[in-house]
């Protein structure tokens, strides 16, 4: 199945993410295949450490390296959905075709 497709599926039936992500789904950018090792928790425990964008970012970089820590080397699908100020980032595992990770930012208006 192409990574699009398996996207698609998994995040129009996850549970665990809003409904407005699930309604979006079809407007997903960015879908790709891909995987990290070690040195990306290394960066997350490096950032979480410095905390130089402040205590609730770090808590975003916690919570995003406690979730992926465990899948280092494992492919997964991941992708952004916008749904009005919001930017969701999903990461899905191929093989079990779950949602693993999911963090939704506000986008800064400035940028």
């Amino acid at each position: 199945m192409k990574p699009e497709q398996l996207f698609l599926e998994v995040v129009r039936s996850s549970q665990d993410l809003p409904t407005d992500v699930r309604a979006h789904a079809d407007e997903a950018r960015g879908i790709r295949e891909s995987s990290f090792d070690e040195t990306y928790i290394e960066f997350l425990d490096e950032q979480i450490r410095l905390s130089p964008r402040g205590l609730d970012w770090t808590a975003i970089l916690r919570r995003r390296r406690d979730a992926l820590r465990s899948f280092c080397h494992l492919p997964h699908v991941d992708g952004h959905i916008r749904t009005g100020r919001f930017d969701t980032w999903v990461k899905i595992d191929p093989k079990t075709r779950a949602v693993i990770y999911w963090e939704q930012l506000e986008d800064d208006p400035v940028a």
